[in-house]
């Protein structure tokens, strides 16, 4: 793993030297500590054709395949007429290399970097449809005078950019991007309503008005006029897999599984894997352990017992016989971590699970170079509660309306009454409330709704007016394209296709790379090999989400490879309890940072709905604690960029 950037411009410019690329490139040194280099080419020196007067491309290096300087990039031919920056793994290197080598291509090193450069050289874009891993990179054809940028399949690997005058400069993250004085750093208005509403950003948008994330896979050519960028893969089902019976898909699910975290295990450095105890992170390490005899396995939890899967993870862990080591996440320090948390996703992603997945990442890293994560298993195959709550809500719908209207103003009266004696209860009875108010909507509002973090009426009252009128609704047009490109009359692949092409890549993805890069961790999702993410989508919904069980075809193979008691638990989920330390020390540093001096003249929020957000909070009457943390994301976030 490691991290890259690079400008290409049509004319030259003061700053587009190797002052510049090395400020860029040292930006990224968390990415790849173990080695790092710039080049500049210039026309004439170098660049022979095409509109690109100057280019430059700089690397961080993480070594885990031939660990030699051979492998060192960026990466020329022997000619010098192509180079390349990669970040991430192309596990199928060894075939492309044979069949390269079958052309008459000679190696110099055993780097899946040299068999990618000289795909790209032989084949062009054309090469993306052969690749089987997690990357993104820059290509600059120097005979050509053309430049690729391509981010893999399902987004595991960022790539951003930037328009600049006469050209475009790209990273692996935006601080490197920052480093570059043509570079627009203005706060996007539409980027901050984003991250307020689901925690993240989607891309191409940024909280950055001038830097644009490349969305997954996406190719995106620049030869000295216009950006040219195109799709060239989107999540399919694969044609003529589709199972007759239960029990032949377990076998094909199985046998895709195996070989995704087979072709996940070439490395020259330790190999481990994160274990939750949940099912997915347990199928993995099931599989892991056909291969591995006694594989490494880390997991951390809470002192709050309703978080905390410690347990599980280890009753696993003994079952399957591995070395396992867990931590425990307390909220003692966060405040000296924030800003490091914000680092971790500075293109606008604040998710609060980024903590206990750095924590992860940081034990993990103190024993291997590489770990493998079950990420992508609830979106493929139906684990998260909106898919039970949609299920709900077409029921719901069914009843007559004098019944459901009953329902909603019961709930809603036992929540008022319960407010001042029994907070808690009143929670809960908020809670069914607004369930039952939710299943009257429309799917896509009921989605958007759910993944929320702080609901539409209470932005609405949180905004100043002069902020509210910039905002122009970019980030919920980009979410109604989504879903209205992946509409269907079954709403489980209508939800699968939200949670994969939308959910996914911003959030969940994005947290585990910046988490997981921070401590120059690489991190393997063999769930999203794009032959078993083909295949899972091929599956009829029945095998995903029966009645209201959700991950049915995945329980049953849990059933099998796992201990009892594992398969059929309830989902627990990766979160954080926030709540409880809002209650405790976090709401203090909240009040000190929301209700600064320095945050009121920013003039975004309306101070006292901040004050009511922390009073209701603190007095237990609504649950604000994601949208508390959120707020206090940003505000850090605001200091740094926006100061």
């Amino acid at each position: 793993m490691c991290g890259l950037c690079g400008y290409a411009l049509a004319e030259g410019t003061s700053w587009a030297g190797t002052e510049t690329l090395s400020a860029m490139t040292s930006r990224l040194v968390h990415r790849g500590p173990d080695d790092g280099d710039v080049r500049v080419f210039q026309r004439g020196e170098g660049l022979t054709a095409g509109r690109i007067a100057v280019a430059g491309l700089g690397h961080r290096r993480l070594s885990i395949l031939d660990l030699s300087p051979a492998g060192r990039q960026p990466m020329g031919d022997e000619a010098g007429s192509a180079w390349l920056c990669l970040n991430g793994e192309i596990y199928n290197h060894a075939e492309l290399r044979a069949g390269l080598e079958l052309s008459g291509v000679r190696f110099r090193s055993g780097a899946d970097t040299e068999a990618l450069l000289h795909l790209l050289r032989e084949r062009g874009a054309a090469a993306l449809a052969s690749l089987r891993g997690m990357f993104a990179f820059a290509f600059l054809d120097v005979r050509k005078g053309e430049l690729l940028l391509a981010r893999d399949r399902l987004g595991k690997k960022p790539l951003f950019w930037a328009e600049v005058p006469g050209g475009l400069v790209f990273a692996s993250e935006p601080k490197a991007l920052l480093a570059c004085p043509a570079v627009d750093r203005a706060v996007d208005p539409d980027g901050i309503d984003a991250l307020l509403t689901y925690g993240y950003v989607p891309a191409p948008g940024t909280l950055f008005r001038g830097i644009r994330a490349l969305e997954p896979g996406t190719l995106l050519t620049w030869s000295g006029g216009a950006v040219d960028s195109r799709r060239y893969w989107e999540p399919r089902p694969a044609p003529g897999v589709a199972p007759r019976t239960v029990a032949e898909a377990e076998e094909g699910l199985l046998a895709r599984l195996e070989e995704a975290v087979r072709v996940r295990l070439g490395s020259d450095v330790p190999l481990g894997a994160f274990l939750s105890g949940g099912i997915d992170s347990s199928l993995l390490v099931a599989a892991l352990r056909r291969h591995v005899t006694r594989p490494r396995t880390f997991t951390v939890g809470f002192e709050d017992r309703a978080y905390d899967e410690r347990p599980h993870a280890l009753r696993v862990a003994r079952a399957l016989e591995t070395e396992h080591e867990e931590f425990v996440v307390r909220p003692e320090g966060l405040e000296e971590l924030f800003p490091r948390l914000v680092d971790m996703g500075e293109q606008g992603m604040a998710d609060s699970s980024t903590l206990p997945t750095y924590y992860l990442s940081r034990l993990a890293r103190s024993r291997v170079t590489v770990a493998l994560s079950g990420d992508g298993g609830d979106e493929l195959f139906a684990g998260y509660s909106h898919y039970q709550g949609e299920q709900f809500a077409r029921g719901y719908g069914m009843l007559p309306y004098v019944v459901g209207e009953h329902l909603a103003n019961s709930t809603n009266g036992l929540h008022l009454a319960t407010r001042l004696f029994w907070p808690r209860a009143a929670r809960m009875f908020a809670r069914v409330n607004r369930v039952l108010k939710d299943s009257t909507l429309a799917m896509d509002h009921r989605w958007r709704r759910k993944r929320s973090l702080i609901r539409g009426d209470l932005r609405r009252t949180l905004y100043q007016p002069a902020f509210a009128g910039a905002l122009d609704g970019r980030a919920h047009r980009a979410m109604q394209a989504c879903f209205d490109e992946g509409r269907s009359e079954d709403f489980v692949r209508t939800l699968g296709w939200m949670d994969l092409r939308f959910y996914l890549p911003n959030d969940m993805l994005m947290k585990v790379d910046g988490a997981s890069m921070a401590v120059a961790l690489e991190v393997r999702t063999p769930f999203l090999d794009h032959a078993l993410v083909e295949y899972a989508l091929a599956l009829p919904s029945h095998l995903k989400l029966r009645r209201f069980t959700t991950k049915y075809l995945l329980r049953r193979l849990a059933d099998r490879l796992l201990p009892p008691g594992i398969a059929w638990r309830r989902k627990q989920g990766f979160g954080v309890p926030l709540s409880a330390w809002f209650q405790g020390s976090l709401v203090e540093l909240a009040k000190r940072r929301l209700l600064s001096a320095h945050s009121r003249s920013r003039a975004y929020l309306r101070e006292e709905s901040v004050r009511q957000m922390l009073d209701e909070e603190r007095q237990g009457v609504r649950d604000h604690a994601q949208g508390l943390w959120v707020l206090l994301w940003l505000e850090t976030w605001l200091a740094k960029y926006a100061a």
